[in-house]
């Protein structure tokens, strides 16, 4: 089978999205050959190990290029600056799908499928990655923000996502909550749809479970459910838990934190912007902390701190996408009360924290094979 893979970037694995995708490439690479068209940025040498095993897996790589132009034109093609648009990326869409026997061509995000209809015209059988349930998303930032300016930048999305979930052959989910959403909506009803949970290569770099009384959330703190989350943690948990036992302190690692974030620095609230990388602070820490309340998808924050080795304390809407395996249930909390007993309680047993790490990486290699769901792709 040919795969014509098409996607924002390959270059750097800093954020969800990008950690998703790959994880979806170096697998489908394992059992079809896959050619890769992104977007061309330079690659983060922090990251040179995973691009140089991926380019090494897959057959090629195109590129294409995203000029100020495009940025402009989107709005006024497709309502909205959610979509990653550009003249040069449609262009290379034509010409491989025309030049190239492709099976399958797979639009890796709804950002990304613009050029669906080329793949269809083609007689192409299409996939679209959902990373999110994107309208869901769009309105309940929306609300959240309350901004009309932020409602008018993307007012084209829910039409776009319907668009393109109709003229797909079949639609990737990143978990069952996903899926049953899109289940429930008349017009893609009866698609055929499969759930790809995340997966990422990531080296375990942790291995010392002795107590620090450092905790650390990571992830893009201008992002409204991590703005959220983090705020309601700091306010809701971590203030008791700083009354019980000062020594305790509580890293915000992550880009562009928003100004509500920003207010919560003091001594014991740490808030880095962003780092070249959050491993250190793994390393450094006792708990990974995930207090998401809102947003669709999976947290990837939560694979790559646990894959990395560092336990993690997460809110019950959290685990969406990865409740198969959680190994120990007291790891997973639904009020402030049970996260500050959690906390308190688990941070003194090394073993346990050391078994819950060991055996989510066990059952998450054993639930990320998606030969499966390649083999339901009509040859």
């Amino acid at each position: 089978m040919r795969i014509l893979y098409i996607t924002v970037s390959i270059s750097a694995y800093n954020t969800g999205d990008t950690i998703y995708s790959y994880g979806i490439i170096d697998r489908l690479a394992e059992c079809a050959t896959v050619d890769v068209l992104t977007y061309l940025t330079p690659v983060d040498k922090s990251y040179s190990y995973y691009f140089d095993r991926l380019k090494n897996k897959v057959n090629k790589i195109y590129e294409a290029e995203m000029s100020t132009i495009d940025k402009a034109v989107k709005f006024f093609k497709y309502r909205m600056t959610f979509v990653r648009y550009s003249s040069s990326m449609h262009q290379k869409v034509k010409e491989l799908i025309a030049t190239s026997e492709y099976d399958v061509v797979v639009f890796d995000h709804l950002r990304m499928a613009f050029t669906i209809e080329e793949a269809k015209k083609a007689g192409c059988y299409v996939v679209l990655i959902q990373h999110n349930v994107e309208t869901a998303n769009y309105k309940e930032e929306s609300k959240i923000k309350g901004k009309q300016v932020y409602k008018l930048k993307n007012i084209g999305l829910p039409a776009f996502e319907k668009k393109c979930m109709e003229q797909a052959d079949t639609i990737w989910c990143i978990t069952e909550s996903d899926k049953t959403y899109f289940k429930s909506l008349p017009y893609i009803s009866e698609k055929h749809m499969s759930v790809v949970v995340p997966y990422f290569p990531y080296q375990r770099i942790k291995k010392d479970y002795v107590k620090a009384k450092k905790l650390v959330i990571t992830g893009t703190m201008s992002w409204y459910p991590n703005v959220e989350g983090v705020e309601w943690f700091v306010k809701r948990v971590f203030s008791k838990l700083h009354e019980q036992d000062p020594e305790y302190k509580l890293w915000i690692v992550g880009r562009n934190p928003d100004e509500r974030i920003l207010k919560l620095a003091s001594e014991s609230v740490i808030i880095t912007g962003s780092v070249p990388s959050v491993d250190k602070y793994l390393v450094e820490s006792d708990l990974l902390i995930v207090p998401n309340k809102l947003g669709g998808g999976a947290k990837i924050k939560i694979m790559e701190g646990i894959f990395k080795g560092i336990p993690a304390v997460v809110l019950r809407p959290s685990i969406t996408g990865y409740e198969t395996m959680i190994p120990d249930e007291a790891f997973v909390v639904n009020n402030e009360v049970d996260y500050l007993n959690a906390i308190t309680t688990i941070n003194d047993n090394e073993n346990r924290k050391k078994y819950f790490v060991d055996r989510f990486i066990e059952n998450a290699k054993r639930d990320t094979d998606i030969s499966e769901i390649v083999n339901q792709i009509p040859r």
